[in-house]
């Protein structure tokens, strides 16, 4: 067994930390590096032993951006693997998608870690006919097969990677709470993210914090928020990506300026504040088809307590954690009048959101970074 190990995460937070905390403590390895395309915040705690190796950073202003970033840093690792960290056990994490294709060009065993199954994940940018979409294809085959271990997050993303795999290959291992975030209970009244944004105060909030992109479809809340017009409700969203632009111009059509308000990413020491300010968070998929994936950040909303409003297909598997739990509720984007309902009752009437909460913070025991040992062999 190699004794150093390469963990792959262009872009690397608090659970790529837990995995190579993981594969430090085991024991197991001597060396344990990560390669990354972002500053890891001070927030994360690593063991002193794990060093750092940069590459491109992974960029989300647009598709164009995102591939170039990608096909940057994949030429890096291939020329890393080849070179500084030849005879290194890789921990492929599919960020970037294509470091599935850097097997091809070095030596190095490897396991993988899949977040999001490419080429399927490519939706309309490539259809099943065009090269790209073969290629990435039958690359897969050959990337799978001679993987050591192969780790995806969900059943279904297992049952997706199958088409390229054997399906008992494959290991799911459910994603966890972020183990770095400082939980405590925040009253409205404290609450600093609060205080910062006085135009907030008195209000009921739905919060989307994350990732604005084409996979992230929220803007049905508009609608919502234009059916409510006049009331204490105020839709809050926070962060950037290529949809954000869309849904500021939406606003200013609406003339929903008043109740709608955009604020960027939020510094790691604020996200304690911010997420404890919502009054029920939002968690989006792909608006169509059923994703069989799981957005990392629903088990920090978990970790606070806070109800969870899914907008995704009903046989997603986000939807069905919200269910499986009872943690929130889930309603696909068509569902307006549905969802303004919902919404104008629980804001009337916020207790019927208690017992979401409770539940929520309770299932946040039952996904810890434990987990992370299991890709310890």
């Amino acid at each position: 067994m190699n004794d150093k190990v390469l963990i792959v995460n262009q872009c690397a937070h608090g659970l790529t930390v837990d995995i190579a905390n993981a594969f430090a403590r085991s024991q197991k390895y001597k060396e344990v590096v990560i390669a990354l395309g972002n500053h890891l915040d001070s927030i994360y705690h690593l063991e002193d032993s794990v060093k750092l190796q940069k590459i491109k950073e992974y960029k989300t202003k647009s598709t164009l951006s995102r591939l170039i970033s990608w096909i940057i840093a994949t030429l890096q690792l291939i020329f890393l693997c080849r070179w500084k960290y030849k005879g290194y056990e890789l921990f492929l994490i599919s960020n970037p998608p294509i470091d599935s294709f850097v097997p091809n060009f070095c030596a190095n065993e490897y396991s993988t870690l899949i977040f999001d199954v490419y080429p399927d994940g490519l939706g309309n940018f490539a259809s099943k006919t065009s090269l790209i979409y073969r290629t990435w294809a039958k690359n897969n085959i050959k990337f799978y097969k001679n993987a050591k271990y192969v780790y995806t997050l969900t059943e279904s993303m297992a049952k997706t990677i199958a088409q390229y795999c054997p399906l008992e290959k494959i290991e799911v291992v459910p994603l966890w709470c972020n183990s770095f975030l400082p939980v405590f209970d925040i009253p409205k009244q404290n609450n600093k993210f609060l205080n910062e944004h006085p135009e907030l105060q008195g209000k009921f909030i739905i919060m989307y914090s994350g990732n604005v992109g084409l996979d992230h479809d929220i803007s049905c809340l508009l609608d919502v928020m234009n059916n409510l017009r006049g009331s204490k409700v105020c839709l809050v969203i926070i962060g950037e990506g290529y949809n954000k632009p869309k849904l500021q111009a939406r606003t200013r059509e609406l003339q929903l300026e008043d109740s709608c308000f955009f604020y960027p990413f939020q510094p790691t020491d604020m996200l304690p504040y911010s997420l404890s300010s919502a009054d029920i968070s939002v968690v989006a998929t792909k608006p169509n088809g059923r994703s069989s994936s799981i957005p990392s950040k629903v088990f920090s909303l978990m970790q606070y307590g806070r109800p969870i409003l899914c907008i995704a297909d009903s046989e997603s598997e986000i939807a069905k954690l919200v269910k499986k739990h009872n943690i929130g509720v889930v309603f696909n984007v068509a569902e307006v009048p549905q969802l303004t309902d919902f919404i104008k009752k629980v804001s009337e009437t916020p207790e019927l959101l208690v017992e979401y909460g409770q539940n929520s913070k309770k299932s946040a025991d039952l996904y810890t970074n434990k987990n992370a040992l299991r890709f310890v062999k």
